[in-house]
């Protein structure tokens, strides 16, 4: 099992990250630089989706959510000697397209084990994860509007600032980001743990309850998290990029709480 395991995780980790390390070589040649990760993704993601469903035979859940921490430590670690240290690219190398493409190294193998593998346990654990990605997020945005609000409102920047129309750091400074002057990621950090909670409480006992306190916690969560948007669509007139994520999230959250829900057969 063991030498499974490592043949999966480090083995097939480290031929997704080289076919794209190689992949980025080749197209350098002809494809602009601040471009290359939006043409390698699409490729990487039918790559690892091929290997999660034909390569990997392991059907447990928890094996998967393994895959996902090597996968992921793998690409990052591997791109920092070969790619940041090694080729030390003149505009950097952390942007937008390297945070997505560490997600999807993250959460595929996730999503592939959850379907493989889909009990109400796993579905909590599945809600678990959401929320600790969600309150990671929520940590971030928290800080830096803490950062623009009281020491230094034009003195921050971050990766997600790619444009007028998509700046986290814009929407962060406009006074519409609070509600009731508390800026909203500092609510989202309360929530998130929180749901967290009743999704381990739901994993642990299996009970239907948890699922529809989550249902109807995360409904209320779209609701706020429709406010901001509204907010930043018809007043700010820019779009936080985590923010959309933390939106994404909230909402998964509440389908799958209300596919526990449905489930048959499950504990009151």
């Amino acid at each position: 099992m063991k030498k499974i395991f490592y043949k999966d995780a480090f083995g097939w980790g480290f031929i997704i990250w080289l076919i794209g390390y190689v992949l980025g070589i080749l197209f350098f040649m002809f494809i602009p630089a601040p471009l290359l990760g939006w043409f390698i993704m699409p490729i990487g993601i039918v790559l690892t989706l091929w290997v999660l469903y034909k390569k990997i035979k392991e059907n447990l859940f928890h094996y998967y959510l393994l895959l996902a921490i090597v996968w992921t430590s793998l690409a990052a670690i591997l791109d920092y000697f070969f790619l940041v240290k090694m080729l030390n690219p003149a505009d950097g190398y952390y942007k937008l397209d390297v945070y997505i493409y560490y997600a999807l190294m993250f959460m595929l193998p996730i999503i592939v084990g959850w379907r493989k593998d889909n009990t109400v346990k796993n579905t909590f654990l599945l809600i678990q994860v959401l929320s600790g990605l969600a309150f990671i997020n929520a940590c971030y945005l928290s800080y830096k509007a803490y950062f623009v609000r009281f020491v230094d409102p034009q003195g921050l920047s971050s990766f997600c600032d790619i444009s007028n129309i998509f700046s986290c750091t814009d929407v962060l400074r406009h006074p519409l980001s609070q509600v009731f002057n508390i800026s909203f990621p500092w609510i989202a950090t309360a929530v998130y743990p929180v749901l967290f909670v009743l999704a381990l409480l739901g994993h642990r006992s299996g009970k239907i309850l948890y699922a529809k306190v989550l249902a109807v916690i995360s409904f209320l969560g779209i609701l706020f998290n429709g406010f901001i948007l509204y907010r930043e669509a018809f007043y700010i007139h820019t779009y936080c990029l985590l923010c959309l994520l933390c939106t994404i999230i909230i909402v998964s959250i509440f389908v799958i709480s209300v596919s526990i829900i449905k489930t048959p057969n499950h504990s009151k």
